[in-house]
């Protein structure tokens, strides 16, 4: 019950910051900050009642949408804010490492996407790179919910830079974008299948 009531109490916080932040103008840094605390707060309250790492993912990726709605184009506050609960996390890897790492990495892309001076074709085959070193790292270290999440995420990602190098890119970075995702394709299924061997 107190697990629900954690998780609950942390969205509907989230939802009122949110709420509030997007409406206060001139404060958005007060309520970012207040964002890491309820994050912080959160982690507290998950280290003793629960440690469910599926809840802590989604905790984490509502948090990270609520700083991106409050900061809404203030991307270096986005970028400082992520940061601090990435800082936050780290303590409790040793114990939780699944739920963390995928955690980590979810705050990793909010901050990669907070780069603003990245141009966007630059920034999907970041987003690609990136989801696909995340489900390797989960097939490597049999991480299931990184491998799960970043592997769905890395699909995604891949369909798109795919279909844009194949309609609007350069021959040469179309056969790139082909080569980077089989490799990537081929490295998650070796290290599955040395896994399960």
């Amino acid at each position: 019950m107190k697990q629900i009531f954690l998780y609950v109490a942390t969205m509907l916080g989230g939802g009122l910051l949110t709420y509030i932040g997007e409406r206060w103008f001139g404060a958005e840094w007060l309520f970012g900050l207040l964002t890491v605390a309820l994050f912080g707060l959160f982690l507290e309250g998950w280290k003793c009642w629960g440690t469910s790492g599926g809840g802590l993912v989604i905790v984490t990726a509502f948090l990270l949408l609520t700083l991106d709605s409050i900061f809404f184009v203030q991307y270096w506050a986005v970028f400082i804010c992520s940061l601090l609960m990435a800082v936050l996390l780290m303590p409790h890897y040793r114990k939780h490492r699944d739920g963390v790492a995928a955690s980590v990495i979810f705050v990793g892309l909010n901050m990669l996407s907070a780069l603003e001076f990245i141009p966007s074709e630059l920034m999907l085959w970041l987003i690609v790179l990136a989801t696909g070193a995340g489900s390797l790292i989960g097939f490597r270290f049999k991480f299931p919910l990184v491998k799960a999440s970043f592997a769905a995420l890395f699909s995604i990602s891949a369909f798109f830079l795919l279909f844009f190098q194949l309609f609007d890119g350069s021959p040469l970075l179309t056969v790139l974008a082909f080569l980077t995702v089989a490799i990537f394709i081929v490295s998650m299924y070796r290290l599955n299948r040395s896994a399960t061997a």
